[in-house]
């Protein structure tokens, strides 16, 4: 791993430059070991945690050698949590990564001073890949994906793994070692297809920089055909292995008929690894045919492992393809437009964000970028193109949607993204960190050579101080990264099965409703007698198929109908979707043998049956809605809700501040204080106000953020004539909620109650506290009119025009009012002046 220097005495300096790479391992490590999820994490990661560990089949295009990595760690007896277990898969992964990334800096800038590597310069070299391999670490979106079970880590190691390869093939090229190298490097590159097909943006460019170092490569049409074929993965693995097979017979025959193979044994060599790695691949078609528990697309033939690897559950339009057709504005792409412009991810990265990195971070990697390019660019020019395809070309790529354009594609409705698609440039975040790190060797360059000048040299060290960068990212992303007491998602999954009844089909909507389901069904053997059913994925035949032949979940149809299920547009124009066929077919199939079950993440506009609402047929259990043959509206078991609420269910994490709550965690969690809300309200029409207070009270200690929980308390305490404990309430309420709206709404309360009094008190008292605030005025003349209290109206516009003589609407208002009145008793008043002076 060392660079490797011939000069006779230098030694130390190799075991300084293996130390630093090893101290940036060990310290990324324990940063990452400190942070990583103790247990499952939503979206992906409980499919990959389940995955691993009953070697299943992920979503398409598998993630295979992820799945047997993950399988041996789940073995690995270094904590009790089998998804920990899973999760350490990246965090070793990362901090190797960063390990590697040191490495890569300081082959880079070695090159530069050739044999007049100084101490003041070796230092400056040393300290920028350190920066650079800390920042890179430490970069936000990198941080995020090592600290739980996703494949993003093994992908970053081999990018950094293949860079720094390469480098060492260029230093290594005219000797007799330099070829096993390159099948190395193609062995890895082709096997990185098993992990995520990301790791491969980068290996156009290593080709590149091989054919510009070594005049033999590029005098070797033989090589050019093999990199030809190697580049096809970019654009289709299934070309691959059929043009691949080609060429591997071609170099094969070749080989075996030539007796001067110079040229051939290299392709020959590179193909036959690349053959090997690719093998890897087929370990999803061996274990679909033993039908795993998960086993998405069933890919157990030839033809279905083709359309896996081509990701056809997506639809059949190539990526290459949908690219041309943009789905977003350029400027939202490439800003800040939500969950998917690129600069908005981009200048958060590394813990100076906003104008502070424009003018900092920003040009520094620019620096470094532009100076590899400008010292050695032979080298420099191909990891510019990685740097600028991981970034500007994944974004033209990519071509996520922005919310603006629905259907530019044919039967893509093009919504806003679901989630933050920052992960998708992680490769290009992690570049530009180590090219920030090169920007500051380039800047110790640029003041050692001014301060060797001026006989300074000692003043160049201040540069030291570029060391804290790493500590502001540290800093800055710790506490959004720090997943180690978090449990809200294995939490929410567990509440969300246990509220099923025994044996339960039950309708799901999406990710994070499904795969953390399956992850505790799997890997923590909780409740695995219900049978969840995704509706996204109950638009794809093999999984029909699946549920009814394997999970026995009742579906009447046989599998070749399943086969031929396609959606159709219903009389009055509404598109009826394979999903709204499926549930219409399970319920009425099941003939109420087992529960049906819809959980409440999914929308009122997917629980349907026969195109009509099931709105008044569903009854809430805990978290989820139980299909009744009764019709009534709002129905609730309510002593079944109130036990799982209060005794059963897990919210740990959920009310403490010192856990970061993304977006997503925050919205998901938010369901919990639906549920007590909708269960303390039946408890209040049953006039049980005291019960509804302890339920929204645990509401409160459970999810303080939720403002609709104070309010509803508010209204529940003012019902029991409690307006000391709603001042109370809203001293420790969160700061959104705004108190004058909260006392608006108690005297709304107070008057649908009957207690007509009380609404027209607290109006009053309020506004002889906030006596410029119209709205209470407002909603008392308002109270009064419902009332046909005209006295009163005009009582209360006299003394606010007294106060607010400006106020012609307030004038119009008592005109209008005494017109009333007047009509009421028949009797005009004339020549009487309203305040203000109008007549």
């Amino acid at each position: 791993m060392a660079d490797t220097e011939q000069k006779p005495g230098l030694d130390k300096y190799q075991k300084l430059n293996l130390g630093l790479g090893l101290f940036v391992f060990f310290f990324t490590f324990l940063i990452y070991l400190m942070t990583v999820q103790r247990t499952v994490s939503f979206w992906d990661c409980g499919e990959f945690i389940a995955c691993s560990y009953i070697l299943g089949v992920p979503h398409p295009p598998g993630a295979p050698l992820f799945v047997l990595i993950g399988r041996i760690f789940s073995l690995l007896p270094t904590t009790a949590d089998i998804g920990f277990r899973i999760n350490l898969v990246s965090v070793i992964s990362s901090a190797f990564a960063a390990m590697f990334g040191y490495f890569i800096i300081v082959k880079l800038v070695k090159d530069w001073f050739a044999d007049s590597i100084d101490t003041l310069r070796r230092v400056g070299m040393h300290a920028g890949a350190v920066i650079g391999a800390l920042l890179m670490a430490f970069s936000t979106t990198n941080w995020s994906s090592s600290v739980e079970a996703e494949v993003y880590g093994i992908s970053m190691l081999m990018i950094t793994l293949l860079i720094w390869l390469t480098l060492v093939w260029a230093e290594k090229r005219t000797t007799p070692e330099a070829s096993k190298y390159l099948v190395l490097i193609f062995f890895i590159a082709i096997l990185s297809t098993a992990v995520h097909l990301t790791t491969y943006l980068i290996v156009p460019m290593l080709m590149l920089m091989m054919l510009l170092l070594d005049e033999r490569l590029r005098r070797n049409w033989m090589i050019w055909v093999t990199f030809a074929v190697l580049i096809v993965p970019v654009s289709s693995l299934v070309t691959f292995i059929y043009v691949g097979g080609l060429w591997a017979a071609v170099c094969l025959i070749i080989w075996s008929l030539k007796k001067d193979r110079s040229q051939v044994n290299l392709p020959f060599a590179i193909m036959m690894a690349a053959g090997v790695a690719f093998s890897c691949q087929l370990f999803i078609m061996v274990r679909a045919a033993e039908k795993p528990a998960i086993n998405e697309n069933a890919p157990d033939t030839w033809k279905k492992f083709e359309d896996f690897l081509e990701r056809k559950q997506y639809g059949q339009m190539s990526m290459v393809e949908r690219m041309f057709t943009r789905r977003g504005s350029w400027a939202n792409q490439f800003g800040t437009h939500p969950r998917m412009g690129f600069w908005g991810f981009f200048q958060d990265q590394y813990g100076v964000g906003g104008a502070k990195f424009v003018f900092t971070l920003f040009p520094l990697g620019l620096l470094g970028m532009f100076e590899v390019v400008l010292r050695r660019w032979r080298k420099g020019v191909p990891v510019f193109l990685m740097i600028l395809a991981a970034t500007v070309g994944l974004v033209i790529y990519m071509n996520f949607a922005d919310g603006t354009r629905p259907f530019a594609i044919p039967g893509d409705e093009a919504n806003l993204e679901v989630r933050d698609r920052d992960y998708f440039w992680q490769p290009g975040f992690i570049l530009f960190g180590l090219a920030i790190g090169i920007g500051v060797v380039t800047i110790w360059e640029i003041v050692s050579n001014w301060t060797r000048k001026k006989g300074m040299t000692k003043v160049t060290y201040a540069l030291l101080l570029f060391l804290l960068l790493p500590v502001v990212a540290l800093r800055a992303s710790y506490f959004e990264n720090d997943r180690s007491k978090n449990h809200i998602p294995y939490d929410y999954a567990y509440n969300l099965l246990i509220s099923a009844d025994s044996n339960a089909v039950v309708f799901t909507n999406g990710d994070n409703d499904t795969f953390p389901l399956w992850c505790l069904q799997e890997v923590y053997g909780v409740r695995k007698d219900v049978k969840i059913a995704n509706l996204s994925l109950l638009n794809t035949d093999w999984y029909i198929k699946q549920l009814k032949n394997e999970m026995g979940v009742p579906i009447s149809l046989t599998d070749a109908q399943i086969e031929a299920l396609y959606p159709e547009r219903t009389a009055d124009g509404k598109v009826r979707r394979i999903q709204d066929k499926m549930i219409d077919n399970i319920i009425q199939a099941n003939g109420w043998r087992v529960p049906i079950h819809f959980a409440v993440t999914v929308s009122e506009d997917n629980r349907l049956f026969r195109g009509q609402s099931l709105e008044e047929n569903l009854e809430l259990k805990g978290m989820m809605y139980r299909l009744k043959r009764e019709k009534q509206p709002n129905m609730i078991d309510l002593a079944a809700t109130t036990d799982l609420y209060i005794n059963q269910f897990k919210y740990r994490g959920v009310a403490d501040s010192s856990i970061f709550k993304d977006e997503n965690s925050a919205r998901l969690t938010n369901n919990y204080a639906a549920g007590f809300l909708y269960a303390a309200d039946e408890l209040r029409k049953r006039g049980d106000l005291p019960g509804a207070v302890k339920l929204v009270e645990k509401s409160i200690a459970v999810v303080p953020g939720e403002w609709r929980s104070y309010v509803y308390l508010m209204t529940l305490y003012a019902d029991m004539d409690s307006l000391d404990k709603v001042n109370e309430l809203l001293a420790r309420a969160p700061k959104d909620i705004q108190a004058n709206e909260v006392w608006l709404q108690v005297a709304a309360d107070y008057h649908r109650t009957g207690k007509k009094a009380q609404a027209y008190a607290l109006l009053k008292q309020k506004l002889a506290e906030q006596p410029d605030d119209d709205r209470f005025h407002r909603q008392l003349l308002n109270l009064y009119f419902r009332d046909s209290l005209f006295d009163s109206m005009e009582t209360s516009l006299i003394s606010w025009i007294s106060t607010h003589p400006s106020d012609s609407e307030a004038q119009q208002a008592l005109r209008d009012v005494r017109d009333m009145q007047a009509e009421r008793t028949g009797v005009r008043l004339r020549g009487v002046e309203t305040p203000g002076g109008s007549k």
